[in-house]
């Protein structure tokens, strides 16, 4: 093993259309296990085409750099030489090799993906992109999004992941081995070679990096307010910011058996293996491993690739897990689908016989609980003292429990799962009326859509549910349904939770197409960003549904941020439908030190001035001292603020790290990166609301620029939901949540710190006024930007 070559490539591309899209760089290394052979190829190559400028921010390759470099054409040769047959190392390395073949380089080499091993290999990772891997690991990786680096990189990971396999234990290795025999896994060959090495590989701390929580001190309950909280005899409102952690544990050690703590499903996630054992943590059945049925799946004849990929990732993950839940393991692509194949599903076995869920069920008799929302909504639980943390997400998670989405992707895929030799015709048939229906879905769309510049929509009316296309849309249906009988047949143990599922996908169709109750609902067609079709539902009002979980509890407190806008949460009480003399208490600590708010005045409030704008904050940048953070609205502005700063900035000390890059944990790791060890190092991180509300370094922010009101989407289906109680939706609820979000804003930087607003929006139109009273005594400064 020692002794096999491989090589490790990587490639820059303007793009990632394999057919459309050029190379512009290549990088491989070819090397051995021993370090003996060590060999490299990189070259930059004309694309005859201009590079992106988001791709030259990203690789930092410009046209310049490619103007006289050779043709790839003149290049295949060399290429095709160095690889020869060794087997393909790369991340994600099915991305460059069919970028190749398309190309023209014919590889019939073995592929060896290092994102799809280390996913096995080291459960639990906040990211699984080359460079978070190679940060925690501590790889070489000078620099990143370069070809030759990369595949250097991918070089050491795939070392260090074969060092990981070694040190499994020795009959698990062995039993993978086996199973391996009944796959096409392209990495089984490669398995076969490895044996078992004691105590090889590194021990992995993942805490510093990726989506973790910020930094800024935790929010400690006083005696007095956990005494309060944790009365079981009253319910009450409390406004409490976030992070909640510190005060989840502090109510979990002085709660009563009786009480439920209902979290996001993300907090349940991050908090639960930090929780005491005796604790229960409840989430839906579904959620958990069925030890018996993840037998049944181990026991498969054969296996697609993505099977077994998924098998290993379970076999790695069950003797470690002590809740069996299913989310502490990081799925990529179709993997998910044998979720259903090894999750609990009482149709098949019954609850009582699942350890995992008993086990949780079990400690909820004797402790407190904490559940993810997702629990408390789909259990109708009767209760009797609960705690809620983060009333907005609860309610999020409500309406999307109440929606529906479907596309044709989701049909196929599901037909797929039970698609076999001998049923190949009715699937096959099953798959065209399908694929009829959504034909004419799309005839409807294309026919009624508002033509909306950036997501048009058809709206489904009474007047639309009468036209033809949409009976004919109907009878559509009713001819799946009909046919989809014969998949009764079908009805083995290993297929019911996939016949249930389609069942599911039929029954929304059913409610969306011929029983729409648009009273109800407010049902329409879309398109995704890859132009499929998509057919949507929303319930057009959670109070009900809202109220009847709260109706099932004795007692109930929530607590969560800014439910007071200066009303005594009448806004809130009045969206939800919540008791209007319900008592409202502020737990936060007061921020009377809280440095000005900066409103710049003479900034236009439209896109055609945005070069004000980048000339501001070239200017700003350059003068000011310590980190910065610009908030944005969309994805759009992304785009046009980081291109042309990190042009300016190019040859600069100044980092710009934009969420136009990649995840939340790339740029917590690049903002790692950035160091400032010199005072004349800074860096400016650009990114959405949603991402600062979760960046974890807030606290080394000494300037916050807030580029634009943060009004919702008008595409949100949320808001959607939320509009149909009011008269004027504008100024009733989208300004009031508007005020929410920019207060979260805020309250995420340190009071001693500059915060700058560039939206003059504040100051010219009426709704301003409520976001100038919101922000309580801070003081507001109106000023242009030269004087600042």
């Amino acid at each position: 093993m020692n002794q096999q070559i491989f090589v490790s490539l990587d490639l820059e591309t303007t793009g990632f259309d394999k057919e459309k899209d050029q190379i512009i760089e290549f990088g491989a290394v070819k090397f051995n296990l021993d370090g003996s052979i060590n060999e490299t190829l990189q070259f930059l190559i004309n694309p005859k085409t201009t590079i992106p400028e988001v791709v030259s921010h990203i690789t930092n390759i410009f046209d310049k750099d490619v103007k006289d470099a050779p043709f790839f054409e003149h290049k295949k040769q060399e290429i095709i030489d160095f690889v020869e047959d060794y087997p393909i190392i790369g991340h994600n390395i099915q991305f460059d090799t069919n970028f190749l073949k398309t190309k023209g380089i014919p590889l019939i080499n073995s592929e060896y993906d290092t994102c799809e091993l280390a996913s096995i290999l080291i459960p639990g990772l906040p990211s699984y992109s080359l460079e978070i891997i190679a940060a925690i690991l501590k790889l070489q990786h000078h620099e990143a999004h370069r070809a030759l680096d990369d595949a250097i990189a991918a070089q050491y990971l795939f070392i260090e992941l074969i060092k990981q396999f070694s040190g499994l234990p020795k009959e698990l290795i062995d039993q993978i081995k086996t199973l391996s025999l009944k796959s096409e896994w392209p990495l089984k060959e490669l398995l076969q070679h490895i044996e078992h090495i004691p105590n090889s590989g590194q021990t992995i701390e993942i805490a510093d990096y990726g989506d973790t929580d910020p930094v800024y001190p935790a929010q400690r309950l006083s005696d007095e307010q956990l005494k309060s909280i944790t009365n079981t005899a009253h319910t009450q409102l409390y406004d409490f910011s976030p992070p909640y952690q510190e005060a989840i544990h502090q109510i979990i050690e002085t709660a009563s058996p009786e009480t439920y703590i209902s979290l996001p499903t993300s907090l349940f996630r991050k908090i639960e293996s930090t929780i005491p054992d005796n604790i229960a943590k409840l989430e839906q059945p579904q959620n958990y491993v069925s030890p018996s049925r993840l037998e049944e799946f181990k026991n498969k004849d054969n296996y697609k690739s993505h099977e077994f990929t998924a098998l290993l990732k379970y076999l790695v993950w069950i003797n470690q897990t002590k809740t069996g839940l299913l989310h502490e393991i990081k799925f990529l692509g179709k993997e998910t689908q044998t979720l259903n194949q090894v999750c609990i599903d009482h149709h098949i076995n019954a609850l009582e016989n699942e350890p995992f869920y008993q086990k949780a069920l079990e400690n909820d008799r004797k402790n407190p609980a904490i559940c993810s929302h997702e629990y408390l909504i789909s259990n109708n639980l009767h209760i009797k003292d609960l705690i809620i943390f983060n009333l907005e997400n609860l309610t999020k998670t409500l309406h999307s429990n109440l929606s529906s989405y479907i596309k044709l992707d989701y049909l196929i895929s599901t037909l797929e799962q039970l698609k076999t030799p001998d049923n190949t015709p009715l699937i096959g048939e099953l798959i065209t009326k399908s694929e009829i229906l959504f034909g004419m879905i799309g005839i409807i769309f294309s026919n009624n859509n508002d033509d909306n510049f950036y997501s048009p929509k058809a709206l489904i009316t009474p007047e639309l549910i009468t036209s033809h296309n949409w009976q004919q849309a109907k009878i559509s249906l009713k001819n799946l349904i009909t046919a989809s009988i014969n998949l009764g047949d079908l009805n083995t143990r290993e297929n019911q939770s996939t016949l249930q599922n389609w069942k599911h996908l039929l029954e929304k169709l059913h409610l969306m197409l011929i029983t729409p109750h648009l009273e109800e609902n407010t049902i329409w067609i879309e398109k995704d960003y890859s132009e499929n079709i998509i057919l949507r539902q929303n319930f057009n009002s959670i109070k009900d549904p809202l109220n009847q979980i709260l109706k099932n509890c004795n007692h109930y407190r929530i607590i969560s941020e800014n439910l007071d806008l200066n009303d005594n949460g009448a806004f809130i009480k009045t969206l939800f439908g919540l008791d209007p003399d319900l008592p409202l208490e502020n737990l936060d600590p007061k921020q009377e030190n809280r440095n000005n708010i900066t409103i710049l005045n003479d900034i236009p409030d439209n896109d055609q001035h945005e070069k004000n704008t980048i000339e501001f904050l070239q200017e700003y940048i350059e003068k000011s001292t310590g980190n910065i953070s610009i908030i944005l609205n969309s994805k759009q502005k992304l785009r046009q603020l980081t291109i042309p700063l990190s042009r300016h900035f190019k040859n600069s000390p100044i980092k710009i790290i934009s969420q136009l890059t990649g995840s939340l944990g790339k740029i917590t790791q690049q903002f790692n990166q950035a160091g400032n060890q010199d005072p004349k190092d800074k860096a400016v991180v650009i990114m959405t609301s949603g991402f600062w509300e979760n960046f974890r370094y807030q606290d080394q922010i000494s300037h916050l620029i807030i580029h634009k009101i943060p009004f919702d989407p008008p595409s949100d289906t949320y808001l959607m939901s939320l509009s149909k109680q009011f008269t004027d939706p504008f100024n009733e609820l989208q300004v009031p949540r508007a005020v929410i979000k920019m207060k979260k804003i805020i309250n995420r930087i340190n009071p001693e710190n500059q915060i700058i607003i560039l939206d003059g929006r504040l100051l010219t139109k009426n709704y301003g006024r409520q976001f100038i009273e919101n922000f309580g005594s801070i003081p507001i400064i109106t000023q242009t930007k030269a004087l600042l």
